[in-house]
């Protein structure tokens, strides 16, 4: 005669499922045990007999806790409170890392009983011994999985710093979210180039290793600068910096401006500047602006650098290299930009030849006007 009806779990199902069907054979007023339709097909359990029955059910019921997993079994097992009792016991997992606390349930039955349950109590240590290994094994997986994700955080934090360094702080960040960074043209930007006077000689007269420092030392001043105004350091080849301003975000005419109080601030670093190995020498620099339209792009794909082409940038570096040492000159564009915002003080060099230019007049640059409004 078929008996009452237990919903279980779809997890418990297949627990069930996996149990040898002998042992439900014993029960007697079980009747149907019934899977959740999103799960395994209905088990049919028919059982024999009038004897009373023990039931021994371990499980793991996670949303079950205390009274109200009480309440629940019994509402989808109910027999007269005289012939059951649910017995819960907490089983505690160790807190401090947030794992949540679980009861195991054993649900069994008071009157005497003529079947032989010892089977189904291994069986249900076996369950539970089973549950606890998938357990361990999951706490075991979570585990190399949250380190292998701070490992990966960590080495994507590497690289966005390093992708910083090399490229633009906005060219940086959208490369690095994988989007295609296209070729940009600018109308005007504002090019400083630099190069140390007799760079040659203090090579042929110092050791590797003073070199090193000495670029070193230098480096970081240069770049101290370049923090405090609106430009960028495009790069650096030996002794030669190549900074612009208007790039890669426009700035309307502030690149002019900027790149002028930057010029002046190098000036006056490189004048001060001394030699790590050679500290009663100074250093003498020639510096080359000049405004105009360029283009700009990333080049390379393992080490990626933001470069400029142009007429500008071969134009700045004519301004530096006919410059002369210790003073700033800058092409007829970039002091007419100048001359428009106010606020520096310019001498006309005169007309001078460039190699594919005639009558080029340049101008130096001498310093700030304070004295403007």
């Amino acid at each position: 005669m078929l008996g009452k009806k237990l919903v279980l779990p779809s997890s418990l199902t297949v627990l069930l499922l996996m149990m040898p069907l002998a042992v439900y054979s014993t029960i007697e007023g079980l009747g149907h045990i019934l899977a959740p339709a999103d799960a395994l097909p209905s088990l049919s359990v028919l059982a024999t007999g009038t004897i009373s029955i023990v039931i021994a059910v371990v499980w793991l019921l996670r949303f079950w806790t205390g009274d109200e997993g009480k309440q629940r079994l019994l509402k989808q097992f109910p027999t007269s409170p005289k012939e059951q009792q649910i017995i819960t016991r907490q089983k505690s997992k160790d807190d401090s890392n947030g794992k949540e606390q679980y009861p195991q349930i054993y649900f069994t039955a008071t009157r005497p009983c003529s079947v032989n349950v010892k089977p189904m109590l291994m069986l249900s240590n076996e369950i539970q011994s089973f549950v606890e290994r998938i357990d361990h094994y999951t706490d075991s997986l979570e585990g190399i999985l949250s380190q292998r994700i701070n490992e990966l955080n960590v080495a994507k934090g590497q690289l966005d710093g390093l992708l910083h360094q090399l490229l633009p702080p906005s060219v940086a960040h959208r490369f690095s979210a994988g989007e295609r960074v296209a070729p940009a043209t600018f109308e005007c930007v504002t090019i400083y180039y630099c190069d140390i006077v007799g760079y040659t000689t203090i090579v042929a007269q110092s050791t590797a290793l003073e070199m090193v420092e000495f670029l070193n030392a230098q480096y970081r001043m240069t770049d101290a600068i370049v923090e405090k105004y609106d430009a960028y350091k495009v790069e650096t080849i030996g002794d030669a910096d190549l900074i612009a301003s208007g790039i890669p975000t426009p700035n309307g005419t502030k690149h002019a401006t900027e790149i002028a109080k930057l010029s002046i601030d190098m000036m006056k670093a490189f004048t001060g500047f001394r030699l790590p190995h050679r500290p009663s020498e100074s250093l003498q620099v020639r510096i080359g602006l000049h405004s105009g339209h360029c283009m700009a792009g990333i080049v390379g794909t393992k080490i990626p650098k933001y470069c400029l082409f142009g007429d500008a940038v071969s134009t700045a570096t004519k301004m530096e290299s006919t410059s002369e040492p210790g003073r700033i000159q800058m092409s007829c564009k970039t002091a007419e930009i100048l001359r428009g915002t106010g606020g520096f003080v310019m001498q006309s060099r005169g007309k001078i030849q460039l190699k594919g230019k005639k009558d080029f007049e340049t101008f130096w640059l001498e310093r700030e006007d304070h004295n403007h409004a």
